[in-house]
């Protein structure tokens, strides 16, 4: 068994960030720091979704399996899962 990283794949750390830099400084640091917003924006709601999704099935354990307004949590989870997907939609384009 490999203990080392570099076991993991044989392209791993192949590309040197000054490449990715120049790609930054080619297509315009505007659109970059939006994409990699858009990134950043997309880690952040999915992580939201299963955070809203967790404290969601806490509260219902809480009341010993009653689902105590399930319109207001679908609908919260439902709007961070609409946003998610838009912001991953975007990123794409």
């Amino acid at each position: 068994m490999c203990a080392s990283l570099c076991c993991i794949s044989p392209f791993f750390l192949q590309v040197r960030w000054s490449v990715f830099l120049d790609y930054m400084r080619v297509i315009g640091l505007c659109y970059s720091g939006c994409v990699l917003s858009a990134f950043a924006l997309g880690q952040v709601l999915h992580v939201a979704s299963a955070a809203w999704l967790s404290a969601w099935c806490d509260k219902n354990a809480e009341e010993g399996g009653v689902n105590v307004r399930p319109a207001f949590h679908l609908g919260v989870f439902a709007a961070v899962g609409v946003t998610e997907t838009a912001v991953a939609f975007t990123r794409q384009v």
